[in-house]
């Protein structure tokens, strides 16, 4: 009865120790949330970035040299829109429509063939044509090395620091190159272009009827996310893609460019190096991992200022040696931040920094920054600005040294945990000591138990062995002569 007594006693325990521990690293986990857990990504490059501020959500290998294959094509479409007019007509040379690879991707156009430049620019992103893309380049610049060198002062002004561009269409040579960031800074710079957007987001287009073909030409986007309408790729259409550029050579392997827009956010994803199927899966994962885990707010909520108009905010009301100069101190809002869902703007820690001296012109000038962060990880920054009136004789703002590195809204170091935080680290410790004392607690009565059961059979056995020897004896004595 004892022995059952202590069998209960021992599986209550078992049972209190394993649902103790999984309560208190589960409630570490929810409480204690620093990002949301991306999705594994097979491709050997990717990026996920938010068009709007250049968020970056998720990175992998962003800064390694890939060779883009047609996902050049958009820089190649920007750069035309931005250097000619889209009713220009393009007459297509006999090297634009013979410099290109055998099997290369195209419409058919020919030589002294004439279209629009607007329906060049469909032809470059829906088909992926590459001798339109060589007409292109001759037409903007006389010739597709002129064109590559124009292509190259965009990616430097972009702010691309990984790239270079031999040719417009994306056909491949070794010293043709990008990478992950540099071609989401592209994509995001095309895309706030109205004309590119329009091109990008159509899934068919004609041209008509031109000098030296009767039927014209009808092709469809290529990208399977935006038509799904190619056998075996069906599965990939996605309601929330808004267009983008396929490209695949065998040095470059499959390359993707996604533009994918729900309920206001937009995002942009970029894959290198990929399989055919490994690029649709994972755009489309994180994709769902950005939209279903993050969250865009305004600068101005988060900073304590929401609703007020950005001209009539004063930053910091105790701060007299700046806020006398009246509607004068404001801050940046015209971007977002964007951050995770579980987060609300009270959760996040503000540190502002005010610049030595700063020169004042007229106008709006930059003072300050203020950077958001969440447990010490920075998540977002906003200029701070002093505005100075043409009729004002200030040249130069002295900033005290009490200002220079200011506090966070409660007035504490951003870099310091509140107390609620330090509770709830110490709570977390504590929880988990106890969890690791009882699992100790636990295999230290296993382990008695079991040494006990070998002493008690150890026993047995040596009152097994004495009975033997003793009855042997007896048996001996019994027949002794």
């Amino acid at each position: 009865m004892n022995n059952l007594i202590k069998k209960k006693s021992l599986l209550v325990l078992i049972c209190l120790s394993t649902l103790l521990c999984f309560y208190t690293f589960a409630a570490a986990d929810e409480n204690d949330e620093d990002w949301p857990v991306a999705p594994d990504v097979k491709s050997e490059a990717a990026i996920l970035m938010d068009a709007s501020t250049g968020t970056i959500l998720y990175e992998k290998n962003i800064n390694d040299k890939h060779y883009p294959a047609s996902t050049t094509k958009i820089m190649t479409a920007i750069v035309a829109i931005e250097n000619s007019d889209p009713d220009d007509t393009v007459t297509f040379s006999h090297d634009a429509v013979t410099n290109i690879e055998k099997d290369a991707t195209q419409i058919g156009i020919v030589e002294g063939e004439k279209i629009s430049m607007k329906e060049c620019l469909y032809a470059l992103m829906l088909a992926s044509a590459n001798e339109v893309a060589n007409g292109i380049a001759e037409h903007v610049s006389g010739s597709c090395d002129e064109f590559a060198n124009l292509m190259n002062e965009y990616a430097k002004e972009i702010g691309c620091t990984n790239t270079h561009f031999c040719n417009p269409n994306g056909l491949h040579d070794e010293n043709h190159y990008t990478t992950c960031h540099d071609l989401a800074l592209i994509a995001g710079y095309a895309y706030r272009n109205k004309l590119f957007r329009t091109i990008n987001e159509t899934k068919r287009y004609t041209i008509e009827k031109t000098n030296k073909a009767k039927d014209g030409h009808t092709f469809t986007n290529h990208h399977q996310m935006l038509t799904g309408n190619k056998e075996g790729f069906t599965q990939y259409k996605y309601d929330a893609c808004v267009g983008g550029k396929t490209g695949h050579t065998f040095a470059a392997g499959y390359t993707l460019v996604t533009y994918a827009c729900k309920n206001g956010e937009t995002y942009i994803c970029v894959v290198m190096n990929s399989t055919a199927h490994d690029q649709y899966k994972d755009t489309i994962n994180l994709f769902n991992y950005a939209f279903d885990n993050f969250k865009k707010c305004d600068i101005n909520d988060i900073a304590g200022m929401g609703g007020v108009k950005e001209n009539n905010i004063k930053l910091f009301d105790r701060y007299f040696e700046i806020s006398k100069y009246e509607n004068a101190i404001s801050i940046d809002s015209s971007q977002s931040l964007i951050i995770p869902s579980f987060l609300e703007v009270t959760d996040i820690d503000k540190k502002v920094e005010f610049y030595e001296n700063p020169t004042l012109e007229t106008g709006k000038n930059v003072v300050g920054k203020i950077t958001f962060s969440y447990n010490n990880n920075t998540i977002g920054e906003a200029d701070i600005l002093f505005s100075l009136n043409p009729s004002s004789e200030i040249t130069n703002l002295k900033m005290p040294d009490n200002l220079l590195t200011a506090n966070d809204k409660s007035g504490k170091n951003s870099g310091e945990k509140t107390l609620a935080q330090k509770i709830k680290a110490v709570l977390k410790i504590a929880g988990i000591a106890l969890g690791v004392l009882l699992i100790l607690l636990l295999v230290g009565i296993i382990i008695s138990k079991l040494l006990f059961a070998q002493k008690a059979r150890t026993r047995r056995m040596l009152k097994k062995e004495d009975y033997y020897l003793h009855a042997k004896k007896k048996s001996k004595d019994k027949f002794k002569v």
